[in-house]
This record gives C-alpha cells, sequence and structure tokens, in this order.
C-alpha cells in the first residue's frame, strides 16, 4: 500500500486530487487547499528538512500527470532504486523535489519526538 499513492493518477479521474497519509489528523475544513493554483507543479506539499517534503499530505495536479502520463513509469522506476531510504516518498522527492510546490507547515505539522530531533539534531544523522 506504501506505493497506492503513485498510482493516483492512473486510478482517480479528478483534475486534483488531495493525499492524506492515515496519520493525519485533519482539525479544519480543507476548502483552503483545493483552492490553490497548481499551475505547472505536479504536487503541493510541506518541506521536510531531511528529505525535501513530506509526501503524507500532497495536493496532486492530477491533470498535468494525465498530460504526462510517463511520469508515473518514471517514479515507479526511481522507487525501486535500493539505496532509496524511503522508496515512494524519496522517489516523490528525486522527481518532484526541485519543483514541487511548497505548502505551509500548517497542512502538515509534525507533532512527534522526530520532529525534535529532525530540527534540532541535523547532524546526527
Amino acid at each position: 500500500m506504501t506505493y497506492a499513492r503513485l498510482l493516483i493518477p492512473q486510478l482517480i479521474p479528478e483534475n486534483k486530487v488531495l493525499y492524506l497519509d492515515s496519520d493525519i489528523i485533519v482539525n479544519d475544513k480543507l476548502d483552503s487547499l483545493f483552492n490553490i493554483p497548481l499551475k505547472d507543479h505536479y504536487v503541493a506539499a510541506t518541506p521536510d528538512p531531511l528529505r525535501g517534503f513530506n509526501a503524507g499530505v500532497m495536493l496532486i495536479n492530477n491533470q498535468l500527470f494525465h498530460h504526462n502520463p510517463h511520469k508515473v513509469k518514471q517514479l515507479f522506476n526511481v522507487s525501486q532504486n535500493k539505496e532509496n531510504a524511503q522508496a515512494d516518498q524519496t522517489a516523490l522527492n528525486i522527481v518532484f523535489g526541485d519543483t514541487y510546490l511548497k505548502l505551509s507547515n500548517q497542512y502538515n505539522y509534525m507533532i512527534s519526538g522526530e520532529q525534535y530531533l529532525t530540527y534540532n539534531y541535523k547532524d546526527l544523522r
């Protein structure tokens, strides 16, 4: 199921799709997310200081994927590299890390010990 988010463009016909990991807690309306213009960005996500962006909350420009179906194949090809620590998220960052649309951290705010360590002990990785 980890790779399911990579198949969204092939399985869902809508032009814009919001992907949420199963551990996400939504405590407000999501309308503002859907009103964000994606233009030529394949995905919008929140920055992650260690991995480029966090793919737990992604606004997906399905319309752009539908016009460029080779992108899904590219994601799967990259994800099969055994050196990728978090296969699907790493693949998304390799393919879109320089071109994703940055969302505010309010859309994917980490509240765990991982957050503390991520922001305060980057040199330990």
